[in-house]
């Protein structure tokens, strides 16, 4: 089970809990690796076989980490550098069949880490408890795009929920809000499990769970919280078309533009 915000702590004396994204097609290294990983964590692992299935998966699974092996004769650079591209705060672990202290090892780090890579393993994987004992168990958002320069903290996400709800009341009655919220969120909680600690009654009132307001907002209460909304503005639109457009027009803080489908390409203009 995924573990809320703030709840996952890393400690040589209680093992972790942490989203592992494995990408490797060689049947024995995936079961090196797992076996490896196991002994000293309790990880939520995944594995990706091909090079194909590695990008939509990072998008469904969300990964705290992305171990990156090798996909046949792929060039794993490559796949460093796109996924670094795509998603930048996702730190990528490579894991090389090189042995530790060698020139080739030093050099192939070397050009890993110049490719996007957090860090790289040798073959016989030493010095991976280490490195993912010392990962940020979150990592913040920081919405300079939209004219916030500093973390954001889950309550003023849950305001900015608030204020979409609000300017919501003048087109739709509550009960009316209250369902599409509802079903919304609903029908995605299963891909998104942060959205456990969100919710909205009949009436369309959001709620938090407070023990999370004070956290940082983080790039998977991002995806997630976004995801809601978007399924919100589907309900929406089936009544008026444009309801997101009348939203984007609106007098919304950054915060809530930032909840918006396609704001963080295209933020509002005065």
């Amino acid at each position: 089970m995924y573990l809320k915000v703030g709840d996952r702590t890393i400690n040589n004396t209680e093992p972790s809990s942490i989203r592992i994204l494995l990408a490797d097609s060689e049947p024995a290294k995936i079961g090196q690796v797992i076996a490896h990983v196991e002994q000293q964590f309790q990880p939520i692992i995944r594995v990706c076989r091909s090079y194909n299935d590695l990008l939509p998966m990072i998008r469904a699974e969300h990964p705290e980490v992305l171990l990156l092996g090798m996909f046949d004769t792929l060039n794993s650079f490559a796949v460093c550098r796109k996924c670094h591209q795509t998603w930048e705060h996702l730190p990528i672990v490579m894991l090389t069949r090189q042995i530790a202290g060698d020139d080739s090892f030093h050099q192939f780090r070397r050009a890993a880490i110049s490719m996007g890579a957090t860090d790289v393993v040798s073959n016989d994987l030493s010095q991976l408890d280490r490195i993912l004992q010392r990962l940020p168990p979150q990592l913040p958002i920081v919405t300079k795009a939209v004219g916030i320069d500093t973390v954001i903290r889950v309550q003023t996400m849950s305001l900015a929920l608030k204020e979409i709800t609000e300017i919501g009341n003048n087109y739709f009655g509550p009960l009316a809000q209250g369902n599409y919220w509802r079903k919304a969120h609903a029908r995605i909680i299963d891909q998104f499990p942060v959205l456990q600690n969100w919710s909205a009654d009949h009436f369309g009132l959001i709620a938090c769970n407070e023990t999370i307001l004070q956290t940082q907002f983080t790039a998977e209460d991002l995806q997630g919280l976004q995801s809601w909304v978007a399924g919100y503005l589907s309900e929406c639109e089936r009544i008026i078309v444009d309801f997101g457009g009348i939203l984007k027009n609106s007098n919304l803080s950054p915060a809530a533009l930032l909840l918006l489908p396609d704001v963080a390409s295209s933020p509002k203009t005065k």
